[in-house]
């Protein structure tokens, strides 16, 4: 098939499918590197998420412990506290 071709061809022939592969490695590369990069926001978000509702989680603690204590010792400064968490 090739043997009819000079060899200006032929060299012609292969760098453009070298640079035809070059380019399909790059757009390859660049859409796994969007792709992880979505991914690495997507697990940073759910990290924030997790922290938010920890945080949120020991207000409620820390204000059912304050109600709790101004129950049993009747002191109106845990009612305070309580309504400040």
């Amino acid at each position: 098939m090739f043997a009819n071709i000079k060899i200006t061809g032929r060299l012609m022939a292969g760098f453009g499918s070298l640079l035809l592969m070059s380019v399909a490695i790059v757009d390859y590369s660049n859409h796994a590197v969007r792709s992880a990069s979505g991914s690495l926001a997507t697990v940073v978000r759910q990290k924030d998420h997790v922290a938010e509702d920890e945080r949120i989680e020991k207000h409620v603690f820390e204000a059912r412990m304050h109600v709790w204590m101004a129950l049993a010792a009747d002191d109106p400064s845990h009612w305070e506290k309580a309504a400040d968490t």
